[in-house]
Protein backbone atom coordinates (compact mmCIF):
# COMPACT_ATOMS: atom_id res chain seq x y z
CA UNK A 1 0.00 0.00 0.00
CA UNK A 2 1.28 4.08 -0.77
CA UNK A 3 1.75 5.47 3.03
CA UNK A 4 -0.82 8.53 2.54
CA UNK A 5 1.41 11.19 3.64
CA UNK A 6 4.12 10.97 1.89
CA UNK A 7 3.33 8.41 -1.20
CA UNK A 8 6.13 6.12 -0.42
CA UNK A 9 5.31 2.10 0.25
CA UNK A 10 4.36 1.07 3.61
CA UNK A 11 4.08 -2.52 4.92
CA UNK A 12 0.29 -3.03 4.61
CA UNK A 13 0.26 -4.85 8.54
CA UNK A 14 0.96 -1.38 9.83
CA UNK A 15 -2.26 -0.61 8.27
CA UNK A 16 -4.26 -3.96 9.55
CA UNK A 17 -2.67 -2.88 13.30
CA UNK A 18 -3.99 0.70 13.18
CA UNK A 19 -7.35 -0.66 12.01
CA UNK A 20 -7.29 -3.71 15.13
CA UNK A 21 -6.95 -0.56 17.31
CA UNK A 22 -10.29 1.01 16.60
CA UNK A 23 -12.00 -2.56 15.17
CA UNK A 24 -10.56 -5.37 17.91
CA UNK A 25 -13.15 -7.55 16.14
CA UNK A 26 -10.19 -8.42 13.45
CA UNK A 27 -8.08 -9.50 16.52
CA UNK A 28 -8.53 -13.22 15.24
CA UNK A 29 -8.48 -15.69 12.23
CA UNK A 30 -11.95 -15.38 11.12
CA UNK A 31 -13.09 -14.83 7.99
CA UNK A 32 -14.30 -11.02 7.15
CA UNK A 33 -16.13 -9.24 4.77
CA UNK A 34 -13.71 -7.42 2.20
CA UNK A 35 -16.36 -4.63 2.21
CA UNK A 36 -16.30 -3.91 5.48
CA UNK A 37 -12.46 -4.08 6.21
CA UNK A 38 -12.34 -1.58 3.46
CA UNK A 39 -15.39 0.64 5.37
CA UNK A 40 -13.58 0.09 8.37
CA UNK A 41 -10.28 1.34 7.50
CA UNK A 42 -11.56 4.72 5.85
CA UNK A 43 -13.04 4.95 9.07
CA UNK A 44 -9.70 4.81 10.36
CA UNK A 45 -8.31 6.92 8.62
CA UNK A 46 -11.30 9.37 8.09
CA UNK A 47 -9.16 12.65 8.54
CA UNK A 48 -6.96 11.85 5.54
CA UNK A 49 -8.03 13.43 2.28
CA UNK A 50 -8.66 9.96 0.29
CA UNK A 51 -10.65 8.49 2.50
CA UNK A 52 -13.62 11.82 1.73
CA UNK A 53 -12.86 10.87 -2.45
CA UNK A 54 -14.62 7.37 -2.10
CA UNK A 55 -17.80 9.03 0.14
CA UNK A 56 -21.26 9.47 -2.25
CA UNK A 57 -24.83 10.32 -1.15
CA UNK A 58 -27.65 8.05 -1.80
CA UNK A 59 -31.48 9.10 -2.21
CA UNK A 60 -34.23 6.55 -1.32
CA UNK A 61 -37.30 7.49 -2.53
CA UNK A 62 -40.75 5.51 -1.25
CA UNK A 63 -43.46 6.37 -2.92
CA UNK A 64 -47.10 5.31 -1.83
CA UNK A 65 -49.22 2.90 -4.36
CA UNK A 66 -52.58 4.41 -3.17
CA UNK A 67 -53.74 6.63 -6.26
CA UNK A 68 -55.45 8.87 -3.98
CA UNK A 69 -52.21 9.60 -2.14
CA UNK A 70 -49.00 9.13 -4.09
CA UNK A 71 -46.83 10.74 -1.35
CA UNK A 72 -43.50 10.50 -1.83
CA UNK A 73 -40.89 9.89 1.12
CA UNK A 74 -37.05 11.08 0.83
CA UNK A 75 -34.20 9.55 2.58
CA UNK A 76 -30.28 10.12 2.37
CA UNK A 77 -27.29 8.33 3.53
CA UNK A 78 -24.03 8.92 2.99
CA UNK A 79 -21.51 5.53 2.37
CA UNK A 80 -18.65 4.85 0.72
CA UNK A 81 -19.55 2.00 -1.30
CA UNK A 82 -22.41 0.72 -3.55
CA UNK A 83 -23.68 -2.24 -2.28
CA UNK A 84 -26.01 -4.28 -5.02
CA UNK A 85 -27.58 -7.70 -4.09
CA UNK A 86 -27.31 -9.74 -7.23
CA UNK A 87 -30.61 -11.76 -7.15
CA UNK A 88 -30.47 -15.35 -7.60
CA UNK A 89 -31.77 -15.51 -10.94
CA UNK A 90 -29.86 -18.75 -11.68
CA UNK A 91 -28.26 -16.83 -14.45
CA UNK A 92 -24.74 -17.96 -15.30
CA UNK A 93 -23.56 -14.61 -16.44
CA UNK A 94 -24.49 -10.96 -15.91
CA UNK A 95 -23.09 -7.82 -16.96
CA UNK A 96 -22.41 -4.79 -14.30
CA UNK A 97 -24.99 -2.54 -16.29
CA UNK A 98 -27.77 -5.05 -15.86
CA UNK A 99 -26.83 -5.17 -11.92
CA UNK A 100 -26.84 -0.95 -11.66
CA UNK A 101 -30.27 -0.81 -13.42
CA UNK A 102 -31.36 -3.55 -10.95
CA UNK A 103 -30.54 -2.06 -8.24
CA UNK A 104 -31.37 1.36 -9.43
CA UNK A 105 -34.90 0.07 -10.41
CA UNK A 106 -38.58 0.48 -8.84
CA UNK A 107 -38.78 -2.85 -5.73
CA UNK A 108 -41.82 -3.55 -3.83
CA UNK A 109 -41.73 -2.51 0.01
CA UNK A 110 -44.13 -4.81 1.51
CA UNK A 111 -43.15 -3.49 5.46
CA UNK A 112 -43.93 0.10 4.41
CA UNK A 113 -46.89 2.15 5.96
CA UNK A 114 -47.23 5.57 4.02
CA UNK A 115 -47.22 8.59 6.76
CA UNK A 116 -49.88 10.60 4.51
CA UNK A 117 -52.63 8.07 4.24
CA UNK A 118 -51.40 5.36 6.53
CA UNK A 119 -52.29 2.78 3.92
CA UNK A 120 -50.15 -0.58 3.77
CA UNK A 121 -49.40 -2.46 0.79
CA UNK A 122 -47.23 -4.90 -0.38
CA UNK A 123 -46.88 -2.95 -4.05
CA UNK A 124 -45.83 0.67 -2.65
CA UNK A 125 -42.30 1.01 -4.35
CA UNK A 126 -38.64 2.14 -3.39
CA UNK A 127 -36.44 3.80 -5.63
CA UNK A 128 -32.60 4.20 -4.98
CA UNK A 129 -30.84 7.15 -7.16
CA UNK A 130 -27.32 8.97 -6.60
CA UNK A 131 -27.52 12.47 -4.82
CA UNK A 132 -23.89 13.15 -4.78
CA UNK A 133 -21.40 11.08 -6.69
CA UNK A 134 -17.97 10.35 -5.18
CA UNK A 135 -15.08 10.67 -6.45
CA UNK A 136 -14.28 7.21 -6.57
CA UNK A 137 -17.14 4.62 -6.88
CA UNK A 138 -16.65 1.86 -5.13
CA UNK A 139 -19.42 -1.20 -6.36
CA UNK A 140 -19.74 -4.09 -4.19
CA UNK A 141 -21.63 -7.20 -5.98
CA UNK A 142 -23.37 -9.35 -3.09
CA UNK A 143 -23.68 -13.29 -4.36
CA UNK A 144 -25.30 -15.12 -1.90
CA UNK A 145 -28.46 -16.86 -1.05
CA UNK A 146 -30.21 -16.51 2.72
CA UNK A 147 -28.20 -19.95 3.30
CA UNK A 148 -25.02 -18.03 2.85
CA UNK A 149 -23.66 -20.16 -0.25
CA UNK A 150 -22.12 -17.74 -3.03
CA UNK A 151 -24.27 -17.81 -6.11
CA UNK A 152 -22.09 -19.39 -9.17
CA UNK A 153 -23.52 -16.18 -11.66
CA UNK A 154 -20.64 -14.84 -13.40
CA UNK A 155 -20.20 -10.66 -13.71
CA UNK A 156 -19.16 -9.30 -16.91
CA UNK A 157 -17.56 -5.82 -15.26
CA UNK A 158 -17.50 -3.25 -18.70
CA UNK A 159 -13.66 -0.80 -17.87
CA UNK A 160 -16.00 2.81 -18.72
CA UNK A 161 -19.61 3.43 -16.62
CA UNK A 162 -21.08 6.47 -18.06
CA UNK A 163 -23.70 9.08 -16.64
CA UNK A 164 -26.28 6.47 -18.78
CA UNK A 165 -25.29 3.66 -17.28
CA UNK A 166 -25.69 4.98 -13.40
CA UNK A 167 -28.92 6.55 -14.22
CA UNK A 168 -27.98 9.97 -14.58
CA UNK A 169 -28.80 12.54 -17.17
CA UNK A 170 -25.72 13.56 -18.97
CA UNK A 171 -26.41 17.35 -18.44
CA UNK A 172 -25.55 16.52 -15.15
CA UNK A 173 -22.29 15.21 -15.33
CA UNK A 174 -19.85 14.90 -18.66
CA UNK A 175 -17.36 12.86 -16.46
CA UNK A 176 -17.46 8.71 -16.56
CA UNK A 177 -15.37 6.16 -14.16
CA UNK A 178 -12.98 4.18 -15.44
CA UNK A 179 -11.94 0.82 -13.87
CA UNK A 180 -9.02 1.06 -11.55
CA UNK A 181 -9.66 -2.23 -9.33
CA UNK A 182 -10.92 -5.73 -8.80
CA UNK A 183 -11.35 -7.16 -5.38
CA UNK A 184 -12.26 -10.97 -6.12
CA UNK A 185 -13.52 -13.36 -3.30
CA UNK A 186 -12.53 -17.23 -3.56
CA UNK A 187 -14.82 -19.16 -1.95
CA UNK A 188 -18.18 -21.24 -1.62
CA UNK A 189 -19.87 -19.98 1.55
CA UNK A 190 -19.29 -16.55 3.49
CA UNK A 191 -17.60 -17.79 6.13
CA UNK A 192 -14.37 -19.10 4.37
CA UNK A 193 -12.81 -17.97 1.58
CA UNK A 194 -9.58 -15.85 -0.43
CA UNK A 195 -9.57 -12.28 -1.47
CA UNK A 196 -7.10 -11.33 -4.61
CA UNK A 197 -6.99 -8.00 -6.09
CA UNK A 198 -6.55 -7.03 -9.81
CA UNK A 199 -4.80 -3.28 -9.77
CA UNK A 200 -4.05 -1.36 -12.95
CA UNK A 201 -1.34 0.23 -12.94
CA UNK A 202 -0.52 3.99 -14.46
CA UNK A 203 0.64 2.78 -17.94
CA UNK A 204 -2.47 0.81 -18.18
CA UNK A 205 -0.73 -2.69 -17.77
CA UNK A 206 -2.94 -5.32 -14.61
CA UNK A 207 -1.33 -6.99 -12.04
CA UNK A 208 -2.99 -9.39 -9.89
CA UNK A 209 -2.16 -9.17 -6.23
CA UNK A 210 -2.37 -12.62 -4.53
CA UNK A 211 -0.86 -12.34 -0.78
CA UNK A 212 2.57 -11.22 -1.46
CA UNK A 213 2.78 -12.52 -4.75
CA UNK A 214 2.21 -10.02 -7.54
CA UNK A 215 2.08 -11.01 -11.01
CA UNK A 216 1.04 -9.73 -14.26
Amino acid sequence: TNNITTGTLADPRITLELVKQLHPNYNNSLQHDASEFFVDILETFEHVKPASTFMGSYKYTAICNNKSCGHQTYQLQDNPVMIINILQTYKKRETLKSCINQAMSSKAIPTWICSQCGQKSDKNASIMSFQILPETLVIVLSKTDNSGNILPTEVDIQHVLTPKDLKLPTSEIDAAYELCAIVKRIGTHVTSGHYTTCLRNTNNTWIHCNDDSITP
